[in-house]
């Protein structure tokens, strides 16, 4: 289910009304990548309330991100597993999904490598974004498409090798016979550019080109209509996190007066909690502890994995009200006997802090796990289960309700 003893890693998308995406860095995967790009971090800014009236992700379709073309997947629920072989697309599909959200980061591709262990990357030719193209052809364009409640949002992406040149010249103001004019003493840096057109039905329009070179490593330049008001995290379950990240969504709750709740949540796994605090480390950066009944209290990654991992899903939920959370390989680190306890907890979550949850799985008992976990529930469970295979054209999906995969599982069918 992943590295022994990790903890997940937790990025971050949240909307600002005023400058766009703010963004919580996991420093831990990503110092090195930032640490080249001379890039400050930022913190998250409030929710835009508009991103309520978009609701939840009801159908994916992309084509040429990667392994994917002419994909679509139908049917998502608010909670979603999607499940297939080792190397099928499924953590892809999150990438996408985070591509779509991310697409005003300057770094969201450095992200996206920086997952996948790359320790470095060029920043001339295509190297930094040629990976995430069909069969590394950057030439082609590649489109990743949302269906809202309000209807289908579509993001395209086309790279342009000497893309960067052409944009930054037509940023200087034209003059005469509309001749572009640039001062002489600009220099002008090699490198590229990727053109992303945002189309939706409910806004306008927008365009903004990501340029990457000599001069400034990465930077995006977004145009009207480019702004983004909903809220993202990505949680890979198998990776080290900073424990900050948990300490700042912690403390987001904290100044609401929702902290408990992450204590309730987790006195159904840990009996022995008492209660979860911030205290400071020597350096003044604050950490989660956790009051479990010894002589002091202990570090929340020191009670044990589990513990860890089930803290960081349900701060991840609690403090994306109105978002989306995506979850790559749910479930590692947890005992068998609680995950269907698990997948209860973040159903109930979910619904409460109207979050969507769409997570990945190759593990069978997890996915018996959620199907156990929900019967019974008080309501009709916001779950499905979408398993991706090899067809004929590609990738393709195969969408189980919530009472269809019960069915599947009784069935002994292969739902993997």
């Amino acid at each position: 289910m992943g590295a022994a003893g990790g903890r997940p890693v937790c990025a971050e998308i949240r909307a600002s009304s005023a400058a766009g995406f703010r963004t919580r860095r996991d420093l831990l995967t990503r110092r090195h990548f930032l640490d080249a790009l001379g890039k400050p971090s930022h913190n998250g800014a409030t929710l835009v309330e508009n991103a309520k009236e978009a609701g939840m992700i009801k159908s994916i379709s992309i084509n040429r991100f990667k392994g994917f073309l002419n994909f679509e997947v139908q049917g998502l629920s608010r909670v979603t597993l999607i499940g297939g072989q080792n190397s099928i697309g499924k953590t892809s599909l999150l990438e996408a999904v985070f591509l779509f959200f991310g697409r005003n980061l300057a770094d969201v591709f450095i992200r996206l490598l920086s997952w996948r262990g790359v320790p470095g990357v060029s920043l001339l030719g295509d190297d930094m974004v040629a990976p995430f193209f069909m069969d590394y052809d950057a030439s082609r364009e590649m489109e990743i498409g949302l269906k809202f409640d309000t209807g289908m949002e579509r993001l395209r992406l086309s790279f342009d090798s000497a893309g960067r040149s052409k944009v930054l010249r037509d940023q200087h103001p034209r003059r005469g016979n509309g001749v572009s004019y640039m001062p002489t003493d600009h220099r002008v840096a090699a490198g590229f550019a990727v053109e992303m057109k945002y189309k939706s039905p409910h806004k306008s329009d927008g365009t903004a080109h990501l340029l990457a070179g000599t001069e400034t490593p990465i930077e995006i330049l977004p145009g009207p209509g480019f702004s983004e008001e909903r809220h993202c995290i990505f949680l890979q379950t198998c990776r080290s996190i900073d424990p900050a990240e948990d300490a700042l969504h912690w403390g987001d709750l904290d100044r609401v007066g929702k902290a408990e709740c992450a204590v309730e949540f987790l006195k159904e796994f840990f009996p022995s909690l008492r209660g979860l605090s911030l205290i400071p480390l020597a350096g003044g950066q604050p950490i989660i502890y956790a009051d479990v009944g010894l002589a002091r209290k202990t570090p929340a990654g020191c009670v044990g994995d589990g513990f860890s991992r089930l803290l960081s899903i349900f701060l991840a939920i609690a403090s994306c009200e109105n978002g989306v959370v995506l979850v790559d390989e749910i479930g590692g680190g947890l005992y068998y006997s609680a995950q269907a306890k698990v997948w209860r907890g973040v159903e109930e979550a979910a619904r409460h802090y109207n979050c969507q949850v769409i997570a990945t799985t190759h593990s069978y008992e997890i996915i018996k796990a959620a199907n156990e976990g929900l019967q019974g529930s008080l309501v009709e469970p916001e779950f499905s289960y979408v398993r991706l295979e090899k067809g004929d054209k590609g990738i393709e999906a195969k969408t189980y309700p919530f009472s269809v995969l019960g069915a599947a599982l009784e069935r002994g069918w292969e739902v993997r």
